[in-house]
């Protein structure tokens, strides 16, 4: 099985409370947002169903309500899923939350050891989950993840595809059109550029999602220090400047473990390839 790709970036979104989120995120892709959780225990009784509601979701459990931002009818209605179910146990049930059947069979019998579990997962960082049906938005403390049938590409093909560019006509221009669907969403997020590294990523103190309780300057430095540097290579250079584009390639060449990172500026796009890349590739964001 392949190393798959991670595509990084920074957002601006107001985590301060949940409704500060959704109301942000409501009015930056203007839809009207509904914050629910996935539970494997039937809290039917205690909570509300979204099914109720004119909302997909993408889990595989059901899914509850916790709070909803409408900014008009007229908008679309989509989902943002974080995992809250153990926080919601401990506010409806405290204590008595140990002692529900699922927990016990899912632990141990004793209900206070039950308690304890229950709080350290409550405690854990919330991540939510802005889903699309073309792709999913992870948000954590100071970065998003983009989550797509595109990302989940193996880092060899996309180091292929945008390195040594061979044979591989279809396949860049189908990371083309990705990367303005990238460039559009990261713009709406709040980043001025976006990382993609494979998910084993060894040159950087992060690898494997971990990110998602660092700061922001913490990513930055990381992804931007000397060691890493020596991997990076810069998509607006690669696709501007021949020379760039050509050393890079016979580097790749002699050894496809020096290449760890693509940072993406965008700024090869402005103004007249933007205007040219968007007549042939560029679709409404809802669509």
């Amino acid at each position: 099985m392949g190393v798959s790709t991670e595509v990084l970036a920074r957002h601006t979104f107001d985590r301060s409370s949940h409704q500060s989120l959704i109301k942000d995120i409501a009015h930056r892709f203007q839809c009207n947002v509904y914050l629910i959780f996935s539970s494997y225990i039937d809290l039917d009784d205690i909570a509300d169903n979204i099914d109720r509601y004119d909302v997909k979701h993408y889990e595989d459990h059901k899914c509850y309500l916790i709070d909803k931002y409408i900014i008009s009818e007229d908008l679309p209605n989509e989902s943002v899923t974080v995992n809250y179910m153990y926080n919601w146990l401990l506010d409806k049930l405290g204590d008595k939350a140990g002692e529900l059947k699922e927990i016990k069979d899912t632990w141990s019998d004793d209900v206070d050891e039950n308690n304890d579990i229950i709080r350290d997962f409550a405690s854990d960082t919330k991540l939510y989950d802005l889903n699309f049906d073309n792709f999913t938005l992870e948000i954590a403390v100071d970065s998003i993840l983009f989550r797509s049938n595109y990302t989940y590409m193996k880092w060899s093909t996309l180091a292929n595809i945008l390195v040594t560019n061979l044979d591989y006509e279809e396949g860049f221009k189908l990371f083309m059109k990705h990367r303005i669907e990238i460039n559009k969403v990261a713009k709406i997020c709040g980043a001025a550029a976006v990382y993609y590294y494979p998910d084993n990523h060894t040159h950087v103190s992060f690898s494997q999602g971990n990110s998602w309780d660092m700061t922001w300057k913490a990513i930055e430095e990381s992804l931007n220090s000397k060691k890493v540097r020596k991997h990076q290579l810069i998509l607006s250079k690669l696709f501007s400047d021949y020379n760039y584009f050509y050393s890079s390639a016979k580097s790749y060449e002699r050894n496809h473990k020096s290449l760890t990172l693509f940072k993406d500026d965008f700024k090869d796009l402005y103004p007249q390839k933007l205007i040219e890349f968007k007549e042939e590739y560029s679709k409404p964001f809802f669509q």
